[in-house]
């Protein structure tokens, strides 16, 4: 008997360890799934955010009515502010628009400002408190029928203050510095106060509360204008525009060079025996200057990049031509380092009719080292430009090929080879010395009486649209209506949002699917500007997300990981 129950009792013994192991490695097999499936969940984390650390993106942003660029800068947190007019939202026919992002393009906030009349943005930049400072003009406010406009604008966009400056006529703000005594320089163009009979370029110095100290004119019996200024090492400012009546030809590139005060050191015009025009001047290393312009007087096209190297004192150092057959533009430049420029416009008629953002970067001689070009199918024109990354650009300008309505904001970036995250079109690009005609200006600055007064802008929150052209883990044709919807935030816990401008304008239909291929749930929404998945109750992994707008559909990809254990 004892013996039976020996028995017994070693056999039950042999099942309870049979029942453990089994137990235990049911146990270890389902942990090796989990952590393969957290390991391979983990690895496209890495893959994304290594894509996202070099801040390669490419977004358009606006409302459904019209909106254009015309400045962008880097800011402290390692995002852009962009500024530009916008006709969509604001209290008027046309408001200052302004846009600040965080480093891969997401919108932190944006804002409109204006009166009830038309307002036309200039330049912004960031202030050392970490708020802005944007110039432009307004017909809203002010002596004349435009007046030059200064907002100062804390760290998330409301208004601190804001100014006119002006005469009884047009006065226009094309762009603005930062001065060594904390206070502004602003310059651009004025019927107000004039030498000659087309209007002349025109500065006005302000303290750092924006009181008026000076304002001064330059020029000759035609006209000039100002499209940019910078303040110098030496404490005073270099500015770059046209003047008629002085070359060879047409208007030409036109920079003059100021002490502290605003009179004049030197004034120089460059060109050939067409039409040149600068756009954008920056102090260089060696205290001299580099300048983009465009010019039909050399070169290829009707129209080419031109840029014009100089020393100290305004002598050439070098002088380049950039085309093709076609019509090049430059409008923007940024110095990467001590070895190099990039210099930002648009190439037209290389692809049919589009026009396409266009960069070129050369060494510190000129000679090109990459070109890029990026666009649609449409017209997309880059007009501003800054530094990004080690050696990247920010390109900013307008696009009618990804948004909809036409005519909206497109930002993208690019690593120091030109390449950006998609949307890369084909650019043959020559390169050429030129015989630039040098001509010194006898001229002198002129002190005139500008009225200055205080404003009651009106600032809005603008509902911004925000597209994605492309998609660092999408899947599916990139320039579909579809496509162009943004998921945010992928990676994701819990709740997702999609959003595209389109989703007001047609019947969406959305289903989200498992990496099996298994349908999970589907969605149905109309038209609604965004729609909110739900993924709280569903297990880490890679989902599918089919957006049917229309006749068209895309597929994204979504990482879905709760953080959970």
């Amino acid at each position: 008997m004892k013996g039976n129950l020996d028995s017994i009792y070693a056999i039950k013994q042999e099942k309870i360890r049979i029942d453990i192991n089994m137990e235990t490695k049911c146990m270890i097999n389902k942990l090796f799934q989990h952590l393969k499936l957290r390991l391979f969940i983990a690895f496209f984390i890495l893959l994304y955010s290594g894509v996202r650390g070099q801040n390669l993106f490419q977004k358009s942003y606006g409302s459904k009515g019209y909106e254009s660029v015309s400045s962008i800068k880097k800011t402290s947190d390692k995002g852009f502010v962009i500024a530009g007019t916008t006709d969509g939202f604001g209290a008027g026919l046309t408001d200052l628009y302004v846009i600040k992002t965080d480093s891969v393009g997401d919108t932190l906030w944006t804002r409109s400002y204006g009166g009830p009349g038309i307002e036309m943005a200039g330049e912004i930049l960031q202030t050392p408190d970490g708020g802005y400072a944007l110039a432009g003009y307004t017909q809203s406010f002010g002596a004349g029928y435009s007046d030059f406009y200064l907002l100062r604008l804390k760290a998330n966009g409301d208004t601190l203050w804001t100014r006119t400056y002006g005469g009884s006529y047009a006065d226009q703000a094309n762009s603005i510095s930062l001065c060594s005594d904390k206070g502004f320089v602003l310059a651009g163009f004025s019927l107000s106060f004039l030498i000659g009979t087309n209007g002349n370029a025109y500065i006005v110095k302000t303290d750092s509360a924006g009181t008026l100290l000076w304002s001064k004119v330059y020029g000759g019996l035609i006209g000039s204008s100002i499209y940019d200024i910078a303040a110098t090492s030496d404490s005073g400012f270099v500015m770059v525009g046209e003047i008629d009546g002085y070359g060879l030809g047409g208007s030409e590139v036109y920079v003059i060079k100021t002490d502290i005060f605003g009179d004049s050191l030197w004034q120089l015009n460059y060109g050939g025996s067409g039409e040149e025009r600068g756009y954008s001047i920056s102090q260089t290393a060696d205290t001299g200057f580099i300048i983009a312009a465009s010019t039909t007087s050399f070169g290829y096209g009707q129209w080419d990049g031109y840029a014009i190297k100089l020393d100290k004192r305004g002598d050439t150092l070098w002088s380049r031509v950039y085309g093709s057959a076609h019509n090049e533009y430059f409008k923007s430049l940024t110095i990467n380092n001590a070895h190099s420029f990039s210099f930002c416009g648009a190439q037209d008629g290389f692809a049919g009719d589009t026009t396409n953002f266009l960069m070129i970067k050369t060494d510190i001689f000129g000679d090109t080292d990459k070109v890029a070009a990026f666009g649609g199918m449409k017209v997309d024109f880059c007009n501003a430009s800054a530094g990004c990354a080690v050696g990247g650009t920010a390109m900013a300008g307008n696009t009618s090929s990804f948004i909809k309505p036409n005519n909206k904001v497109y930002l993208l970036t690019t690593d120091s080879n030109g390449n950006s995250s998609c949307n890369k079109r084909v650019s043959q690009i020559s390169t050429k010395k030129t015989p630039t005609h040098i001509n010194h200006l006898h001229l002198k600055a002129n002190a005139v009486i500008s009225l200055s007064g205080a404003t009651h802008t009106i600032l809005q929150d603008s509902t911004n649209f925000l597209s994605n052209d492309c998609f660092l883990s999408g899947i599916g044709g990139q320039n579909s209506t579809s496509a162009m919807t943004d998921i945010f935030p992928n990676p994701a816990e819990g709740t997702v949002v999609l959003r595209n401008a389109s989703f007001s304008e047609h019947n969406v239909s959305v289903q989200v699917f498992s990496s099996l291929g298994a349908l999970v749930f589907p969605v149905a929404s109309k038209q609604e500007r965004a729609i909110l998945l739900d993924f709280s109750n569903l297990p880490d992994g890679i989902f599918f997300i089919e957006i049917k707008i229309g006749t068209e559909t895309a597929i994204k990809k979504l990482i879905h990981l709760t953080g959970g254990g």
